[in-house]
């Protein structure tokens, strides 16, 4: 096994801005759009689960638990028996994961007013991120020259008293920060932090830095990456009002991009950091859509009530991760049809056709039907097309229209979404399906909304009137 020396932090001016500012800016611009109409009780709704799921997902990066298909929602949620999910796992689970979502909530508040990230800040939050944490495994060396672990206490928002390292996954050895000079690093860290250079940065650039410098420090016996993602969102907080949130079904992407860092390639960080902050703004807007809407069986109710007054990546992989896309749509719009349907009492029914391809693009059909009072129907598609440039970002476009009978060559758009290869592969990342779950449910209320629309209109050239 290899050992090198450590290497001090690096001086914030050899980092660079994010490859695509334009981007972030425009999802940022098109949330702040959405926030300014939202009801104050949707935004803090979407607020608390958006800081529940950076918790969660925290805690699942440092294995203190596991994290499954919709746990991570379920969770931030809080769906009944959410506890459950962390309680049959350990009797620790739910306490940890208790002083994470203390730790992002004193973040998004501390981003509120004007904060000096200094050393006393540092250890304040790691202090709220250990709350109730007791211990902390610690390697020593056994008799017979093996490595065991055993429990030392862990003070939350004191500095380690003892030489640490992380063995990389190619088995090589990297120091942290010696005791000696870890004082000196960590006051250079918030000089740093407090320089001209870093406070006019774009604030992706300075979430990855101080979560590069902190991890790589390593101040803290336990806790430090932890630490390090609610630090990093303070800034993502500070200017998008979001948490960074780094899911665990893509570890292995997010400490390439650290292992890269410390190979002097922050371009990689600052990239996966940039997706990320993306990902989470898109996602924000469509939770706040959902939150400030009635459910869909709401919809469907309304509906119903209406009555007369008399009553590696290649062209084929990229084609199969469409498939596996447009199948997964397919299964969750099938699975909205037998509760809508059943809902529906006989008079609603809604048919999913199965995923077809229509030149280049994958399209899944959504026909909502209504026999009584009267017979109308609405039909919207979901089209997804892949990007015919194999190195675009977003390689994938979930674009929801409309088409109507009358004119069946004409489309207007519902809603849209962009997915990158990686949410897609190897499986459907967790993001990705609950941004799939949001769009379903946006486009099953525009359907509904359209046939009360059409019922309405049937009924009034009929000589009768709607309740």
């Amino acid at each position: 096994m290899t050992q090198r020396l450590y290497r001090p932090i690096p001086n914030f001016t050899e980092w660079n801005e994010p490859d695509d500012t334009i981007q972030i800016e425009r999802v940022s611009y098109e949330l702040s759009n959405s926030l300014s109409t939202a009801a104050p009780e949707a935004i803090a709704a979407v607020t608390r689960k958006l800081g529940r799921e950076a918790a969660a997902e925290s805690g699942a990066i440092e294995d203190l638990y596991k994290l499954g298909p919709g746990h991570t929602r379920t969770i931030a949620s809080e769906e009944p028996g959410w506890e459950d999910v962390l309680t049959r796992q350990s009797a620790e689970a739910l306490s940890i994961f208790d002083s994470q979502v203390d730790a992002y909530d004193f973040v998004r508040q501390e981003a509120q007013g004007q904060v000096e990230s200094g050393e006393y800040w540092i250890k304040q939050l790691h202090a709220h991120v250990c709350r109730n944490q007791k211990t902390y495994k610690a390697a020593i060396l056994l008799g017979d020259g093996s490595i065991g672990l055993v429990d030392r206490p862990l003070v939350p928002g004191r500095y380690r008293e003892d030489a640490s390292h992380t063995i990389r996954r190619d088995g090589e050895k990297i120091p942290f920060c010696p005791i000696t000079d870890l004082l000196p690093e960590m006051h250079r860290l918030a000089e740093q932090v407090e320089s001209p250079d870093f406070q006019n940065a774009h604030p992706v650039t300075q979430a990855a830095y101080v979560h590069y410098c902190l991890t790589h420090i390593h101040p803290f016996s336990d806790g430090n990456g932890r630490t390090a993602r609610a630090w990093a969102s303070l800034y993502t907080y500070k200017a998008y009002g979001i948490p960074l949130i780094v899911y665990s079904d893509r570890r292995g992407t997010y400490l390439q991009s650290l292992e890269a860092a410390n190979e002097g390639g922050y371009g990689d960080l600052i990239r996966h950091f940039q997706y990320r902050t993306i990902d989470t703004l898109s996602r924000a807007q469509q939770e706040l859509d959902s939150a400030s809407n009635s459910s869909i069986e709401d919809h469907l109710a309304s509906l119903l009530e209406i009555k007369p007054t008399d009553a590696r990546i290649t062209l084929a992989s990229a084609q199969e991760v469409a498939y596996k896309i447009a199948n997964h749509i397919s299964s969750e719009l099938h699975a909205m049809a037998v509760r809508l349907n059943s809902a529906g009492e006989g008079s609603f029914s809604l048919k999913i056709d199965k995923p077809e391809y229509q030149i280049d693009t994958l399209v899944v059909a959504v026909t909502g039907s209504l026999k009584t009072p009267a017979s109308v129907t609405s039909r919207i598609e979901l089209a997804l097309h892949t990007s015919g440039d194999l190195t675009s970002m977003y390689l994938f476009n979930i674009h929801a229209r409309r088409r109507t009978p009358a004119a069946a060559s004409m489309f207007s758009t519902v809603s849209d979404m962009r997915m990158t290869y990686e949410d897609a592969f190897p499986q459907l990342a967790t993001s990705a399906i609950d941004r799939i779950e949001l769009l379903i449910d946006k486009i099953l209320r525009d359907l509904i909304g359209d046939l009360q629309r059409s019922l309405r209109s049937v009924l009034r050239q009929g000589g009768l009137s709607a309740e």
